[in-house]
């Protein structure tokens, strides 16, 4: 599973809603809404593009992939 970290990378750089991220980058209020949640399933390398350029980092600091839940039983 892959996780955003959208609202902790916006966070740090002084973006501290939904709404001012939607200013800063030109997307959607309600992406980026679902970004700042954590609930988007779908996220388009434009945007990936957009959210780096507006908070200053890599892609790589928005995303994070942790174990899913089939791997964790085997543990």
């Amino acid at each position: 599973m892959v996780d955003l970290k959208v609202r902790e990378v916006a966070e740090a750089k002084g973006i501290d809603s939904p709404y001012a991220l939607s200013k800063a980058t030109g997307l959607a209020y309600s992406n980026c809404h679902k970004m700042w949640n954590d609930q988007q399933s779908f996220i388009s390398l434009d945007t990936i593009d957009r959210l780096c350029e507006a908070l200053d980092c890599e892609p790589g600091d928005l995303l994070v992939r942790s174990a899913s839940a089939k791997k964790a039983k085997r543990r």
